[in-house]
This record gives structure tokens, sequence and C-alpha cells, in this order.
């Protein structure tokens, strides 16, 4: 699996706020994923839309799976 990165600088994606445990959240929405790496509400998107986050969609809503985004930033 690829590693994240900011879009703009190339550099890793790391975290600025505690990502929830997967067993008492499961699914972060894109704004929260954004909240939590610092990012606007619009780059949080392009991340999502993006190879680089997992993503699923439920009905039109975009959720990033917990346990991926932590195992993607070797979390877990």
């Amino acid at each position: 699996m690829a590693t994240a990165t900011r879009e703009k600088t190339g550099r890793p994606l790391r975290p600025r706020m505690p990502v929830p445990d997967p067993e008492v959240q499961p699914l972060l929405t894109v704004p929260e994923m954004g909240l939590i790496f610092g990012m606007s509400r619009a780059s949080a998107y392009k991340a999502a839309h993006s190879d680089d986050i997992p993503t699923i969609r439920v009905g039109k809503l975009i959720m990033i799976p917990t346990a991926k985004l932590r195992e993607l930033l070797g979390l877990s």
C-alpha cells in the first residue's frame, strides 16, 4: 500500500490529533479526517478522491475506515 502524502509538498501525512480506535469509531467522515491531519475541507476531499486514502461510499457519503487509516499510518 502506498504512503499517503500531502499534495503540494509530497511529504507524508502525519496525524495532528489521535486517530480514533476502530472499535470505538469504525468510520471517519472526510471532514473528521481533515481535522486529524490539519487539512482544509477541500484538501481532505482531494485526498479522499486520490488513491492514497482508502475510502468507502455509504450512499453519497464518503467514509474512511479507521482501521485502514491506522494501518496506512503504521499505527496498528
